[in-house]
């Protein structure tokens, strides 16, 4: 009698762990990690970051930049946007920049460095202060 009662008792016990252990899994293991962020920047721009290679930059315009988004700059009239390739989730080692046109809410095809630098100085980009991207997540709104 007294096998049959710690028997029960064990079998209770393991059971009620193994809810509890699913229980704390499926709402701790899924869903928005501490560092993911998602808000607007500047009027009508955002950024989200659902994880550390799904950074992607957003539009209420429809203009958007896929992920990784590394960093981004702006003015009244334009923003920068860093961004590195990825290929099959890793870093391909290649770095694109996109230039969106806030006047006429329009975005470039991307560039790569020798040519960003060209388009830079043609719009007068010298001066525009890149911020990365997991750095603006404070302040975003």
């Amino acid at each position: 009698m007294k096998k049959q009662i710690w028997f029960v008792i064990l079998v209770s016990f393991i059971g009620i762990s193994l809810v509890l252990w699913f229980i704390v899994i499926a709402f701790s293991g899924f869903g928005p990690g501490t560092l993911d962020y998602d808000g607007y920047f500047v009027d009508g721009f955002g950024l989200s970051r659902n994880s550390s290679i799904d950074v992607t930059l957003y539009s209420d315009y429809g203009l958007s930049v896929p992920t990784k988004v590394i960093a981004v700059g702006w003015n009244d009239l334009y923003i920068i946007v860093e961004r590195e390739v990825l290929v099959q989730n890793s870093s391909a080692g290649e770095i694109l920049w996109y230039v969106i046109d806030r006047v006429n809410l329009s975005i470039s095809d991307p560039f790569d460095e020798g040519e960003f630098s060209r388009v830079k100085d043609e719009l007068g980009l010298s001066d525009v202060e890149m911020m990365k991207s997991g750095d603006l997540s404070s302040s975003l709104f």
